[in-house]
C-alpha cells in the first residue's frame, strides 16, 4: 500500500466538511432555476466543491502515475511558497477593493490575478479569460438573476 499524499489528504478532508456543510444547508429552500431560493446557491458551491474534492482525490490516488504536475518539479512545488501567499493576497484584497473599483474591474483583476499565480498560459490568455469569465458572471447574474453588484466609482 503506497503513501497517501497531503493533496490527497486535504481533498479528504475539505470533502468531508463539504458534506457537512452541504448536510447543515438542506433545510435552506432550494428553489428553482427560474426563481432559485436561499439555498440554491450555497447547494451548487458545496456541490462543485464535493466533485473537485472528489476529482483531486482520484487524481493523487488512482491516477497518480499517469498524469503531470504541470511541468513543474515535485521538489520545486513544494518549495513555492510565494503562490499561496500570494493568492491569499488577492483574495483578501477583493472584497476591499469591489465596493470602489465596482464589480466588473475588481473581478477582472482577481480572476487575472488568479490565473497569473497559477502560470495559466500566458498574460493574453490570462487576460483575456479573465474578461470572458466576468462577462458570462455579469450578465447571468445581474441581467438574467437580478443580483446588483457594485458599480464603483463610475456607477
Amino acid at each position: 500500500m503506497s503513501k497517501i499524499s497531503a493533496n490527497a489528504k486535504g481533498a479528504l478532508l475539505i470533502g468531508i466538511l463539504a458534506i457537512v456543510y452541504l448536510i447543515d444547508g438542506r433545510e435552506l429552500s432550494f428553489g428553482s432555476a427560474g426563481m432559485p431560493g436561499e439555498g440554491f446557491v450555497p447547494a451548487l458551491m458545496g456541490f462543485g466543491l464535493l466533485l473537485c474534492c472528489l476529482l483531486l482525490f482520484l487524481k493523487e490516488t488512482i491516477f497518480a502515475g499517469k498524469g503531470g504536475n504541470g511541468g513543474m518539479a515535485e521538489e520545486e512545488e513544494e518549495k513555492d511558497t510565494r503562490r499561496p501567499l500570494l493568492l491569499m493576497v488577492v483574495l483578501l484584497l477583493y472584497p476591499l477593493l469591489l465596493p470602489y473599483l465596482g464589480f466588473m474591474l475588481a473581478t477582472i483583476g482577481l480572476l487575472l490575478g488568479c490565473f497569473r499565480i497559477f502560470a495559466f498560459r500566458n498574460w493574453l490568455w490570462s487576460a483575456g479569460a479573465a474578461v470572458v469569465f466576468t462577462l458570462i458572471t455579469y450578465v447571468v447574474f445581474e441581467k438574467w438573476l437580478d443580483v446588483l453588484f457594485p458599480k464603483g466609482f463610475w456607477g
